[in-house]
């Protein structure tokens, strides 16, 4: 029989919180933003990742005008609607979304961890690597990591919209780029943002990436561990991260002792002659 456990954080709390710094970092990234309704809709160029609506208050209650106004900041900009919603938003947003025509796109989950409360589970040391922080005022580094980001998550035909946007993440003034070596080669890049939540520093890992020459080592684990070093070693008290399911961000964050907080649901209205976003 399993041992009961206190619940190391409120995930309705760890939610609202995530959703804002996202909404901030979009708004920060992007080329425009505008709050409708309550929710943070940002447009970085079509076919960007900044292309969404999020962070809709807890408290609000939805109607399908407040939908349609969002989606037309949207299709104003020759962009698919994408409105990312989660559990814990009140279910009026549900009901407008799905009754203006809404789907589902794509389910993403976040973890996270105290760092106060819980251990970082780390694994075996990997031969030869070496992780780095990107140095913003070295172009040599800047474009190291923005080419193996861009290539590795959006292949090699990667338009230079999405290129931009990385690049502008080396530079936001809360976030961390890595670059991994190993004995000297670049394997892959990471990123760590800083903020704070709530009483408590609070940090968020994203852009976890690995050359396919260099998988299978236990680099990405590493770099999560090296991560949340970096972030206790700030003062950081909660960590998140967001990944696809069962794919190697969730399983290696697991194995570093981070647990399910909340999911995400991204859900599009897809029409003739508007581009869609990652």
């Amino acid at each position: 029989m399993l041992e009961p456990t206190a619940v190391p954080f409120a995930p309705w709390a760890l939610a609202n919180a995530e959703e804002a710094r996202i909404a901030d970092v979009v708004t920060a990234l992007g080329d425009e933003h505008a709050v409708i309704a309550g929710v943070t809709c940002a447009f970085g160029g079509l076919g960007s990742w900044i292309n969404q609506a999020l962070s809709a208050p807890r408290e609000r209650a939805y109607t399908l005008d407040d939908v349609e106004a969002i989606a037309a900041f949207f299709t104003a900009r020759g962009a698919e609607p994408k409105v990312v919603v989660h559990p814990y938003v009140d279910p009026s947003l549900y009901a407008a979304l799905a009754a203006a025509g809404f789907r589902l796109a794509q389910t993403e989950i976040v973890l996270a961890i105290d760092l106060a409360r819980e251990r970082v589970l780390e694994g075996p040391p990997v031969a030869g690597l070496r992780i780095d922080p990107v140095d913003p005022t070295s172009a040599r580094d800047v474009d190291a990591y923005v080419t193996t980001a861009s290539r590795i998550f959006f292949g090699d035909a990667v338009s230079s919209v999405l290129v931009e946007s990385i690049r502008r993440s080396v530079f936001h003034p809360r976030a961390t780029t890595l670059l991994a070596r190993i004995d000297g080669e670049l394997a892959g890049v990471a990123g760590l943002e800083r903020w704070r939540f709530g009483e408590h520093e609070h940090a968020a890992l994203f852009g976890a990436a690995v050359l396919p020459t260099f998988r299978r080592r236990g680099v990405q684990r590493a770099l999560f561990t090296h991560r949340l070093a970096l972030a206790r070693a700030s003062g950081a008290r909660f960590v998140t991260v967001a990944s696809l399911p069962n794919i190697g961000t969730e399983r290696n964050a697991l194995r570093a002792g981070m647990r399910l907080a909340y999911v995400r649901h991204e859900l599009v209205r897809p029409a003739p002659g508007l581009v869609p976003s990652p």
